[in-house]
């Protein structure tokens, strides 16, 4: 039986690995982020047939921009898959509430195409959904 005391189907922490300090608003613009994503993923019966039914994922502030995600596993009692990926931090308080989103939301791209290739489900709404990221 699961443990599962909650509806989220994506979520994300922010973990500094530096002593630069976080924006203020970043948990607000992960939120933002995340509602579509999960919005997303539902509508396009992401976790039909996968061994959980959720993810968490822990953006880690670092000085490099990964463009796979670390995979930590399937925590079976909360049906969790866990991941974590590093996103290069130099810089984020100077960006404007656009080009923050516009950096959460290539690491966001970044973790559902390889969750996809991972688990060989069709990643074309991923694209589609991210689009703008490439004009």
């Amino acid at each position: 039986m699961s443990k599962l005391t909650h509806n989220r189907k994506f979520l994300a922490n922010a973990i500094s690995l530096t002593r630069q300090r976080t924006r203020k608003d970043d948990l607000q613009i992960f939120a933002t982020i995340h509602e579509k994503v999960e919005e997303l993923l539902i509508k396009n019966n992401f976790f039909d047939g996968l061994p959980f039914v959720w993810i968490m994922s822990s953006i880690l502030y670092g000085l490099k921009d990964d463009k796979v995600p670390e995979y930590k596993g399937i925590n079976k009692d909360y049906e969790c898959l866990s991941l974590r990926i590093e996103m290069n931090c130099e810089g984020v308080l100077d960006m404007t509430v656009a080009e923050f989103t516009r950096k959460i939301e290539w690491v966001t791209y970044f973790i559902l195409k390889d969750v996809c290739k991972t688990y060989q489900k069709d990643d074309t709404f991923v694209a589609e959904h991210f689009n703008h990221l490439f004009q």
